[in-house]
């Protein structure tokens, strides 16, 4: 992941979002533990807002969609490929701007400033204006791939694949007062054009979770136990992790 072409800038971005952690850890042990609980439990007050769920779905999306470019019988139906692809770069473009608000979570905790976390889950607020507005220096990495207005066309249906002819796109242009569209001859032709920014987007994230999850939570396993517990009821979670002990991940 990290030695393959774009992984300067995967982990030049894991390493941007981990450093909103970080700081709060460095500046509130006991809000930075909490705010690590946000990625398994969710936000206080807000259930179904964990992080771990979108990502789950993230990778195993991912996974699906290279089984399936290998199948022999499924790529005599490209439109079944590239559909499966178009669901998986609008969940790592979703789980993206999650990641985005919980770092400005963590930053407007660390200097007193705190968001309403309600406007960046439900409403329009972005979150990559927000951080880029605070000017941390050496993370313009996290907003430099974001560009969400092609996630919203395919996540609002406004994709049109006419076989053995062309892929539409209808979307809002940058002022968001019209409509512009894209056209390209192949699946292959629109993934390569988006392929840099998702992959980077979508390995950022899991250099974030390697690194929380494969590293720090085993080697702090009491500490962890101590501040969080390790007794999750919530069923969803209770299968993911299920899951990916199992090896079915």
């Amino acid at each position: 992941m990290i030695t393959g072409i774009y992984g300067d800038s995967i982990v030049e971005t894991g390493i941007s979002m981990l450093r909103y952690l970080f700081d709060l850890l460095k500046t509130d042990y006991d809000s930075g533990m909490s705010a690590i609980e946000v990625i398994i439990k969710g936000y206080p007050g807000i259930p179904h807002t964990d992080i771990l769920g979108p990502y789950y779905d993230s990778v195993g999306t991912r996974r699906l969609y290279i089984r399936l470019s290998e199948s022999s019988h499924l790529r005599d139906i490209p439109a079944a490929v590239i559909n499966v692809y178009l669901r998986w770069y609008t969940t790592t473009y979703e789980l993206y701007r999650k990641m985005l608000i919980y770092n400005c979570y963590c930053h407007g905790i660390m200097v007193k400033r705190l968001i309403n976390i309600e406007k960046y889950l439900f409403g329009n607020s972005d979150p990559a204006t927000k951080l880029k507005n605070e000017s941390v220096k050496g993370r313009e990495s996290l907003w430099k791939f974001y560009n969400p207005s092609l996630r919203h066309a395919i996540a609002h249906g406004n994709v049109i694949i006419i076989p053995h002819n062309f892929i539409v796109f209808r979307m809002s242009d940058e002022e968001k007062n019209r409509v512009i569209e894209r056209k390209y001859n192949t699946a292959e032709e629109f993934i390569n054009e988006v392929m840099p920014d998702i992959e980077i987007m979508c390995n950022s994230i899991r250099f974030f979770f390697f690194i929380l999850i494969n590293y720090l939570l085993p080697k702090y396993s009491e500490l962890f136990k101590e501040s969080i517990g390790n007794n999750f009821k919530d069923e969803v979670l209770v299968a993911i992790v299920k899951s990916i002990s199992a090896g079915k991940y």
